[in-house]
């Protein structure tokens, strides 16, 4: 008989030592800021900021329409990199 998928989860966690050793060597400074990498340069993260400000105040897309609008951003970039 199979366990339950939370008991198969819960085993599988609790018997993965390599996966607990390594969780557990994480130490997390909230009170010190995260020093930022080659991807996040202060410009992403002033753009990011501006998508937050933005959701705040209401100012998102609904689901659907961002689903209808990807195909139409794809092909906009792809077009792109053919002419460069």
């Amino acid at each position: 008989m199979l366990p339950a998928p939370a008991e198969a989860a819960c085993y599988a966690l609790s018997h993965n030592f390599s996966y607990r050793k390594v969780m557990g060597d994480i130490v997390l400074d909230l009170n010190q800021p995260v020093p930022l990498t080659a991807d996040e340069d202060e410009e992403v993260l002033a753009a990011i900021d501006r998508g937050v400000q933005a959701a705040d105040e209401g100012q998102t897309v609904p689901l659907e329409e961002v689903r209808t609008l990807i195909p139409h951003w794809l092909s906009k970039s792809a077009s792109r990199s053919q002419r460069s």
